[in-house]
């Protein structure tokens, strides 16, 4: 028994100590084993025996310089991976139906290329974070502000990464059929009981007019527009700027008092206990390099991969 528990806290340990791995390439330091034995909660026996078994299985390879610590000589992304319960890094974000989302999921691939990593999809900030907070995926992408109302509801989450204004979208638009130019007394409003930014938003933009809400995914506002079922919605910009339909839509640019760069801002939310995901995210992803990706998958100078 006593044998089997050892075994299942070395196997721990170098399930942790691989993932934090992850975010670091040969020439590097690695942390002393004073450091993972507190933020594992292991003996140091065991994190020795952790590296051992790491090096045994070609996961990776160290240079040790005495008292001046040890180096990574060799890393197996591949096989770190392998060491861990779940082999696949797993990420979600909101369905890619604007290139601007193409671009987001292709910077993540791009940025991640060489681990083993899928992106799912999935409408509704409050469902991709709840998969985070029960550990069924790794991270997920939503607003700023959707992210930071989510944390402040009380999700075991927080925020990894912050990718600046113009990651998620450019804007938010108020969208009318062709002719209308603001909201007026008694209108059908779109509202998306499952989208944090549009319920916000919608709110502000109609707050001073009683108007008749009317439940509906954001997705399907221009069509509803367009059959009569509803007079106004709040969408992304992106997506109605693509649509075929555009010259029969008026779009309304929202004021500022009613629209910050928390919506437009993507952020990465992991567990709030997962330093190792933290550090891996925040050393391989970066603003520029996303913004890039997300700009020629715009501009169509790239295909897109998600």
């Amino acid at each position: 028994m006593a044998e089997s528990l050892s075994l299942q806290k070395i196997a721990y340990a170098a399930e942790c100590i691989a993932y934090d791995l992850l975010s670091q390439k040969a020439g590097d330091r690695v942390r002393p084993m004073i450091e993972y034995h507190q933020l594992i909660g292991v003996s140091s026996g065991t994190v020795k025996n952790a590296f051992d078994y790491l090096e045994k299985t070609g996961a990776a390879s160290f240079s040790r310089h005495g008292h001046e610590g040890s180096y990574i000589k060799a890393l197996d992304y591949r096989k770190l991976q392998g060491c861990c319960t779940k082999k696949e890094i797993l990420g979600i974000m909101p369905l890619p139906y604007s290139r601007r989302y193409e671009g987001l999921a292709s910077a993540f691939y791009d940025q991640l290329s060489d681990l083993s990593f899928n992106m799912a999809y999935a409408r509704g900030a409050q469902s991709r974070v709840r998969l985070v907070d029960s550990r069924t995926c790794h991270f997920a992408i939503t607003s700023r502000y959707a992210a930071l109302e989510l944390i402040q509801e009380g999700m075991n989450v927080k925020v990894s990464l912050d990718l600046g204004p113009e990651s998620y979208l450019s804007s938010h638009v108020l969208v009318m059929r062709r002719g209308n130019d603001r909201i007026r007394k008694g209108m059908r409003v779109a509202y998306d009981e499952n989208s944090l930014d549009q319920k916000s938003i919608t709110l502000a933009v109609t707050a001073s007019v009683p108007v008749e809400f009317v439940s509906l995914r954001t997705q399907q506002t221009v069509s509803a527009l367009l059959e009569g079922r509803i007079d106004a919605g709040v969408w992304n910009y992106d997506a109605v700027m693509d649509h075929p339909a555009l010259q029969e839509l008026s779009v309304i640019q929202l004021p500022r008092q009613q629209y910050t760069d928390s919506f437009t801002s993507a952020v990465v939310v992991i567990h709030k206990d997962n330093w190792t995901l933290d550090r891996l995210l925040t050393s391989r992803v970066t603003k520029d390099e996303t913004m890039r990706v997300i700009d020629e998958c715009i501009m169509e100078r790239r295909v897109p991969v998600y």
